[in-house]
This record gives C-alpha cells, structure tokens and sequence, in this order.
C-alpha cells in the first residue's frame, strides 16, 4: 500500500485511510483522468481498496467519521464539478480477478466478473473465447457494476438480458446474491423484487452472465459489426458521456427531439453538441477548468429548446458530482 500526495487541502487523512482499508490512496487527483467525458477538478482522495474486507471497513469507518464518498466505476456516466469532489472517491477497480467462465450445459456458460472490470475488456475476453451474447455491449464504456446498475446496452440488447446473479453489498454490510428472478431490468434501470438493497446505497460487487458458446470468430464478427455501426452513427473516441440524455417513454427519441430543434453543433464555451449524433455533449477542452459549467450550461439550453419546441423535459441520463 502507498500513498501519492499531490497537495489536497485540510489534514492529510492518508494514513488513517490506509489503516481503514483503504489501499493505495491518493491526494488532489484531478477527476478528469478518470471520466470518459475528461472533466472534473481534484477528488480530496481517490483510494482503491484491495480487498473486499477492506471496502467493507472503509465504509464503516468513512460513515462513522461523517466523511462523504461516492463510487467510481469507469467513469463513463459522471459529470464531475469543475470544483472537484469533497471527501474519498472509492475505485472498485483492484477488487476481484479477471472474468471466471463455468460451463453449465454444452452451450451454456456462466461468466462472474467483478464490478470494477471493464466492459471493453470483458468484450476482448468475448472474442477469444466464442462467448455469444456479449456483442450488442461492444463500443461502451465503462465498468461491470455501472453497466449493471444502469442497464447499460444498445438497441440490439443489454446487459440485463444476461445476467443470472448479481451480488450486493448491503448498507449494513452483508453481502446478498441476487437471482435473475429477483431482478427487474427496464430502460437504464435495475431494480430487486421485494427489496430496496440498491436503492438505500447498496454496492454491486459481481455479476454472473450467461452467455452461449460459439466459435470466436462468429462472435469477432458480431462484434465489428456492432462497433461498425456504432463508428457510423456516433461520435466515437470524442470525450463525453455517451448519450447524455433517457429517451423519453413515449414518442420520438432524445436524438431526433434535440437535431429537430435544431441543435446539432450548437456549441456554449467548449460544450457543443455532437454533429453526428445530437443525443451526444461534446467536451471540446479536456481537462479546462470550466468544461463541467459549459456542458450544464449547454445541457440546460437543450432541454430548455426542446420543452419548447415539443413540450418534452429531456432527463439526464447523466450523474452529476461534486
């Protein structure tokens, strides 16, 4: 365990955050390094825990002592303040170990893979092993537990269309296995049957998926043909969020609501709307210090012209921060 101290403000809690099972810790992290939109001011603390104990009583200590923290997964759904993050950033990213595949029938296979792992690599592992099923999440970014808790995916389908288990760690410390009966997946949402565990805080540690055994390269082909399409119709590499705002539940979809207002390439500071795919917020400066201000700012003025324009009050799918 180490700590990197790059000159937060206040008493330096590094070592009692170590103590507490924190892992490497460290100060004043500028959290643009760490979203897929590349902005954000310095978190007090980033700290990756080691051990499923530690995260454990990390949080026990961070709640006993009153000191704010928030989960990061990849980092692909956060807008964080231009002002950073007060109190401990918790990456899930050193918990668990690759992706364990379990053959359940001749075509049936059972993939755990741990929250923190990414979505691209666990495409890649797809790939290689002929694991059908997998395609339609190529191209998002991300971390297992966000695309779980979000229900990331495409039109061709989500990871909710996968899942077998999912295992959380309650708000007072246990840890559930959750079977797919129990589990209620709608549009970027999840939620547990007769239980409220995610809604009160619970953490998503695993998920189990099933997949189908298929030769590789079928599943390569699915795959290219995904990012293919996705290449053609977004902004892909372009710093953002992906699609910034939910499709409304009924009627036309965010991206024709926003490019029928005319919003395409509209731009406020280096916050401009995306000429490919109007759904998409563009940060044209990463790592500016006003780049969170300008893309609210921009987010404000387009739901604003749509309200207008079709009476619809587009929702971020977006988290803000800090």
């Amino acid at each position: 365990m180490r700590t990197q101290t790059t000159g937060a403000s206040g008493p330096d809690l590094s070592d009692w955050l170590i103590k507490n099972g924190a892992g490497c810790v460290r100060r004043a992290m500028p959290m643009y390094r760490f979203t897929t939109f590349r902005i954000g001011g310095p978190a007090d603390y980033l700290v990756y825990p080691a051990s499923l104990s530690g995260l454990i009583d990390l949080i026990g200590a961070l709640k006993q002592r009153c000191i704010p923290w928030i989960l990061l997964g990849g980092g692909s759904n956060l807008l964080v303040s231009d002002q950073g993050i007060r109190g401990v950033v918790i990456s899930l990213s050193q918990l668990g170990t690759a992706p364990i595949s379990e053959p359940v029938s001749d075509s049936d296979i059972w993939v755990t893979a741990s929250a923190g792992w990414k979505l691209p690599a666990l495409c890649r592992l797809a790939m290689k092993a002929g694991w059908d099923g997998v395609a339609p999440l190529a191209g998002i970014p991300g971390s297992i537990g966000g695309a779980v808790v979000m229900n990331a995916g495409t039109p061709q389908g989500t990871i909710g269309d996968l899942l077998e288990t999912v295992t959380v760690l309650t708000v007072e410390g246990s840890l559930v296995n959750i079977s797919k009966d129990r589990l209620i997946t709608g549009y970027r949402t999840l939620g547990i049957r007769d239980s409220d565990a995610l809604e009160k805080g619970g953490i998503v540690l695993s998920a189990t998926l099933l997949v189908k055994q298929a030769q590789p390269a079928v599943v390569r082909a699915a795959m290219h043909a995904i990012l293919v399409m996705r290449k053609a119709r977004q902004p892909v590499g372009a710093p953002s969020a992906g699609s910034y705002f939910r499709n409304p539940a009924a009627g036309k979809p965010a991206g024709w609501l926003i490019e029928q207002a005319g919003l395409k390439g509209f731009r406020i500071g280096n916050a401009a709307v995306s000429e490919m795919h109007a759904n998409f917020l563009i940060n044209r400066a990463p790592g500016h210090a006003n780049a969170c201000r300008d893309m609210r700012l921009l987010a404000a003025h387009v739901q604003a012209e749509v309200s207008q324009r079709f009476s619809v009050l587009l929702e971020p799918e977006v988290r803000y921060v800090g």
